[in-house]
């Protein structure tokens, strides 16, 4: 009984060290985080805060052990070591099986971040192709009107927003895709077909650009 009782002792004072450190490290995160969003892009904003999180996650499964594990040793309840030590191996089972789920899902918000990034850039890409496609529409038609539709300024006109035309439409089939076909695996046959005519229907413009 005074042996649990000295090893009460130790951890409680371990325990208070701890929580300590836990507190001079938050005070560090916080500032870890201003100086991330201050110095980082967006993108490389959010994976960080995507590998952050998962390390708190580990760290906070490791805390949730280590009292678990000091509980074990503390507790009266076993009679002898051998049960004691199967406890602790159960213990030890379980905060393995949370770090592999926690791998898990950092891998499927990784994929899932990765997808939705690239989505973002493929939206930026077609709206500032899309305004180019306009602005060289308004300048073919003034040249037309001012030079006529022989005018070597018509002709470059007419090829540039041609050209912005099918840059336009290949990025919207791209978006239309990556969206349609953001996870094959969870798709059926009729959303295959649904999503098919989806990028087929955006890339009809720059088929009509071309022929």
């Amino acid at each position: 009984q005074y042996a649990l009782e000295l090893q009460k002792a130790r951890f409680h004072a371990q325990n208070m060290r701890q929580a300590m450190q836990e507190s001079i490290s938050g005070l560090a995160g916080n500032a870890d985080d201003i100086f991330a969003q201050a110095t980082m892009s967006p993108q490389d904003y959010d994976r960080w805060s995507l590998e952050n999180d998962r390390s708190s996650a580990q760290a906070d499964l490791k805390k949730q052990r280590v009292g678990v594990e000091q509980d074990i040793m503390t507790s009266d309840v076993y009679s002898t070591d051998d049960e004691r030590y199967e406890a602790l191996l159960e213990a030890h089972k379980e905060y393995r099986d949370g770090m592999a789920a926690l791998d898990v899902k950092y891998t499927e918000d990784s994929k899932a971040l990765a997808k939705q990034q690239e989505l973002d850039q493929l939206n930026l890409w077609s709206g500032v192709l899309g305004q180019a496609q306009n602005t060289f529409a308004q300048l073919t038609q003034s040249a037309k009107n001012s030079a006529g539709e022989q005018s070597a300024t018509y002709k470059t006109m007419f090829a540039m927003q041609q050209a912005f035309s099918v840059a336009s439409s290949l990025t919207a089939a791209w978006t239309a895709y990556a969206q349609a076909f953001a996870d094959p695996s969870a798709m059926t046959l009729p959303q295959k077909i649904a999503g098919g005519a989806t990028v087929l229907a955006a890339l009809m413009p720059a088929v009509t650009t071309i022929s």
